[in-house]
C-alpha cells in the first residue's frame, strides 16, 4: 500500500502546478485514499521521459486488488477532475 501511495504522490508532485490534496474517507465499507492535484490531468506515457513508464496505475491496481476482504477487492483509479488536474483514488477492502 505504501508503494502505491508513494507512486501516486510522486506523480502528483511532478505534475501539480501549486497544490496537492491528500484525503481519506470511508466508502461502502472500504478505506479510500484520494490524491488531487491541479496539474494538466492524466497524460499518456511519454516515451522520451525515462521516469514516465505508464506502470504507476497498473502497480496501484495490483496493490489494491491484493487487498481482498471476503471477496471484495480494492481498486485504483486515475481520472481527470472536472475543475482540472488529476484525481487518484486507492480503495482498500
Amino acid at each position: 500500500m505504501r508503494l502505491a501511495l508513494e507512486a501516486a504522490l510522486h506523480n502528483a508532485q511532478r505534475y501539480a502546478r501549486s497544490a496537492i490534496r491528500l484525503s481519506a474517507h470511508g466508502r461502502d465499507g472500504m478505506l479510500v485514499f484520494v490524491i488531487d492535484d491541479d496539474g494538466p490531468g492524466p497524460q499518456p506515457p511519454d516515451r522520451d521521459d525515462p521516469q514516465s513508464t505508464g506502470l504507476g496505475t497498473a502497480l496501484c491496481q495490483a496493490v489494491a486488488t491484493a487487498h481482498d476482504l471476503k471477496g471484495r477487492r480494492g481498486f485504483a483509479t486515475l481520472a481527470r477532475r472536472p475543475e482540472g488536474g488529476a484525481r487518484f483514488e486507492l480503495g482498500l477492502a
